[in-house]
């Protein structure tokens, strides 16, 4: 499987629980006001950045046998499948262009940071570079997951 077709499949993974429980939570609340709907929208936005986030920290580390544009391809990809989900949410006025445009940015620098750190990597441990991966992703998921609050904070505030 190619890096953009992963990164597809994960956006859909990320994306597919989120979307059914915004769903959900929307249809179940068929009588309440625009600022219900609009809190349980902005609550699917960090829910869907935060997944993202935490998903594209174990992508983007992962070893490159491939080529590195390719690898970068699929990490686009993985951050443009929720676009017409962000569309539909500053459609409904639940959050403004800016928001979603800072929110868009942060995870393009993040994903391009962890890009070029994985490429490093690749260049110092040709020898084994697996622990070295998987020690990365899983430092790069706890601080995405303990300090979600903090540059959550940022982008949607």
């Amino acid at each position: 499987m190619n890096s953009v077709r992963f990164g597809l499949l994960m956006a859909l993974l990320c994306c597919g629980p989120v979307l059914i429980w915004t769903a959900g939570q929307l249809m179940s609340d068929s009588t309440a006001a625009s600022a219900k709907t609009d809190e349980t929208l902005r609550t699917a936005v960090e829910a869907l950045w935060l997944v993202q986030a935490c998903a594209a920290a174990l992508m983007a580390t992962m070893p490159v046998e491939n080529d590195p544009i390719e690898h970068a391809q699929g990490m686009l990809a993985f951050w443009l499948v929720p676009l017409p989900l962000l569309t539909l949410v500053w459609a409904g006025g639940a959050a403004d262009a800016w928001m979603l445009a800072r929110g868009l940015a942060a995870a393009l620098t993040f994903s391009s940071v962890l890009l070029a750190i994985n490429r490093g990597l690749g260049r110092i441990s040709h020898s084994s570079p697996w622990p070295w991966h998987g020690v990365l992703s899983l430092v790069l998921v706890y601080f995405v997951w303990r300090f979600d609050k903090v540059w959550l904070g940022w982008i949607t505030h």
